[in-house]
């Protein structure tokens, strides 16, 4: 079944598969949805991203994704080395890119 909403990850303006290169010793695919949540951190331009933002992103750009999907996803890519996590003042979690990423 073709579904129409789903993003083209070839089509992508953003060619996320190279920044798992990096992550080839610590086995970690490219899944789509990881791709997914990697190129909405990338869009939304921001240092520190939250994953109720990267959640919001995703349903306004029509491929969301649960909840629960981006809190694994970047909790899997920042122990991957790919993202940060840091927390804020009010204990939330916030993930940014990972320097020489």
């Amino acid at each position: 079944m073709n579904d129409d909403r789903a993003p083209n990850m070839a089509a992508s303006a953003f060619p996320a598969a190279p920044w798992f290169k990096r992550s080839r010793h610590v086995r970690i695919r490219p899944t789509p949805a990881r791709l997914r949540v990697l190129e909405a951190i990338v869009q939304l331009g921001r240092s520190r991203v939250k994953c109720a933002d990267i959640t919001l992103h995703l349903a306004q750009s029509g491929a969301p994704l649960p909840a629960a999907t981006i809190y694994c996803v970047a909790k899997e890519m920042a122990q991957a080395g790919l993202l940060m996590r840091d927390r804020e003042d009010g204990g939330l979690t916030v993930y940014s890119l990972a320097a020489g990423v």
